[in-house]
């Protein structure tokens, strides 16, 4: 899967949330983009039908937590009128969406930062580094885009802080999450908007001829992706003030030397000029690294599932070296190191990480992984450092998914849709005849099983009732009917009831008689994926729905808790409160759960 692509159940979880945080009028506009994609103001007031003042603050509320981008579109100017300038806007469903993965985003942070904070001058020594990370990065994710003094503001108050105390601690733990990029800044809204993706027929067309249409189209695409590769080499620049902080520390570089201009402007006039500018950057949290680094995190978890401690081990050390250098979420594979290198990096994590363990051979655990059947790491060649490798995080993810898949369809049909299913899987395509050949059923009595289907009429929703009688296993025509019957009916089942399993028919004739034509079952494994991705969405939905209902019921009781009465409620309906907050335990860990699988099918 690359990325959500407007599932129904993920549009309607989507305005869910939006309702649920900012009101109607936000969720009204944002189902409005998502529906008709990118408008300009004027077309969402006359689609929506609010006021434009009213329309303006909710779009305002939805950019400023990232829910909304927009973007400026310039038209080329001609004879007859001069060039137009208009802002649009476009929903970011990811966005929106990863909405629930905050509590996994905060948990992450502070266990990824471990030891203690670093050391100031008069700050507070009893918090830990997890601490003051996890405040900083709650605070963007609560209040969206912020300028360096409001964050640190807002994470001072959080810590309960001075802020003029903490801001010497703040600034050099932001600094370290800039670095790590998990802080990026927003893009302004003066950008262009993205080029849409278009499917290319044929061989590659040769370049435009000049003085045409379509030379001044892929003239303006050039322009748009310039100007978005400007924001791409902004996007981690660190302020001036950080930058001299982690100069004096030793943990920035050095700027570049530049020669003086004759009659240029003093020293103070450029800083204070930065200082101004900087004043106006607003920062936000990076997603798509935390998405990285959950993916990471899956991977290492597979590996140990299916190879071990010690392939777990060798792989994160893998892709610790490697993930400064990933440009993309959904890299298909990292960037090759050689064996001194894991090595290298291997004896860094151990002295970082005292619950490290790793093996003793890194060379044979590098040699059993490139073997294996999965393919984790593969081999690429040979470098001064030895045998080089890489790690396919594409396949590991998608040997997830088929884990995923395959838990989900033996939940629903039991063991032997399961079976059914990797059959197909495997074979990628089988007609019912060959189907009933690989479940085992004896080969002689194939032509006496479809006469006596063709002229009983079985009918294929049965086979539960056959399989509970044990006196039908006697008859071994019987028996051998039961089983094509069975094969039959969860393939059916599979594909009117789930959509996992297809139905394709291969015609002999021109006339498509049904008697003169194949059927074979097959199985699409990234259509069952998208199907499964949707009915995650649908989960999701209802788990939000089913907490909406649990609060609006207890509504009463919930109003007498805040206005001070806990102790009376306490004891007047304290079974019913102790209910009321198991149900929410069950279902907060549920909606976290079903989070973590939609991310294994949508953004990794």
């Amino acid at each position: 899967m690359n990325g959500i692509n407007k599932d129904p159940f993920a549009c309607k979880l989507a305005c869910h949330l939006v309702k649920a945080q900012f009101g109607d009028i936000c969720e009204t506009a944002c189902c409005c983009l998502l529906d008709r994609g990118m408008l300009s103001a004027f077309d969402l007031v006359r689609s929506t039908g609010f006021k434009p003042s009213q329309l303006h603050s909710a779009l305002l509320v939805l950019i400023q937590h990232n829910f909304v981008n927009c973007y400026l579109q310039t038209e080329e100017a001609n004879p007859r009128r001069p060039p137009i300038s208009q802002t649009l806007y476009e929903a970011d469903l990811p966005a929106i969406l990863q909405n629930l993965r905050k509590p996994s985003l905060l948990v992450h942070i502070r266990d990824e930062s471990s030891g203690p904070a670093v050391a100031g001058e008069e700050a507070d020594q009893s918090l830990s580094a997890g601490e003051v990370n996890e405040a900083l990065m709650k605070m963007l994710l609560e209040q969206g885009r912020l300028n360096l003094d409001q964050v640190i503001a807002a994470a001072a108050q959080n810590l309960e802080q001075p802020v003029e105390e903490a801001r010497e601690l703040l600034q050099r733990h932001f600094l370290g999450l800039v670095q790590k990029r998990y802080i990026e800044r927003a893009p302004g809204c003066h950008e262009p908007p993205p080029v849409p993706f278009q499917h290319r027929k044929g061989n590659r067309k040769s370049a435009p001829k000049p003085g045409t249409a379509e030379e001044a189209r892929h003239q303006a695409q050039q322009a748009k992706a310039l100007a978005r590769a400007e924001y791409e080499k902004e996007r981690f620049k660190l302020p001036g003030r950080l930058m001299q902080a982690a100069r004096e520390d030793g943990a920035g570089p050095e700027p570049p030397k530049k020669k003086r201009r004759m009659g240029g402007s003093t020293a103070t006039g450029p800083v204070k000029e930065e200082d101004d500018k900087e004043k106006v950057v607003l920062w936000r949290v990076n997603r798509d690294e935390f998405n990285k680094r959950l993916r990471h995190a899956a991977c290492i978890d597979m590996v140990q599932q299916k190879n071990g401690p010690d392939a777990a081990a060798i792989l994160r050390a893998m892709l610790h070296a490697t993930q400064s250098y990933e440009t993309e979420s959904q890299a298909p594979q990292s960037k090759s190191v050689s064996q001194d290198e894991v090595i290298s990096f291997v004896r860094e994590l151990e002295a970082i990480d005292p619950d490290y363990h790793p093996p003793d051979t890194v060379a044979d655990v590098l040699r059993e992984l490139s073997d294996d059947a999965l393919q984790p790491v593969s081999y690429t060649g040979e470098g001064p450092g030895g045998s080089t490798y890489c790690v396919n995080m594409a396949a590991i993810i998608r040997h997830k998914r088929l884990l995923e898949t395959d838990a989900v369809i033996r939940q629903r049909f039991g063991v032997h849709g399961l079976r059914l299913f990797r059959l197909l899987y495997l074979h990628r395509q089988l007609e019912q005849k060959q189907i009933a050949e690989q479940a085992m059923l004896p080969p002689k009595v194939i032509p006496l099983i479809h006469s006596c289907l063709c002229s009983l009429g079985v009918s294929a929703y049965k086979w539960a009732a056959y399989i509970g009688d044990p006196a039908c296993w006697t008859c071994p025509i019987a028996s051998c009917m039961l089983l094509e019957d069975w094969s039959r009916g969860l393939c059916q089942g599979l594909h009117y009831m789930a959509g996992f399993v297809s139905l394709q028919d291969v015609p002999r004739t021109t006339d498509h008689a049904p008697s003169r034509t194949l059927y074979t079952w097959r199985v699409e494994i990234d259509a069952a994926a998208d199907k499964l991705a949707s009915e995650l969405y649908k989960a999701a939905l209802n788990v939000c729905l089913r907490l909406d209902f649990e609060y609006q019921r207890q509504k009463e009781i919930l109003d007498l808790v805040n206005k001070g009465m806990a102790q009376a409620v306490q004891r007047t309906h304290g079974a019913q409160l102790q209910k009321f907050q198991q149900t929410l335990i069950h279902l907060d860990s549920a909606l976290l759960r079903l989070d973590s699988q939609i991310a294994v099918f949508n953004d990794f």
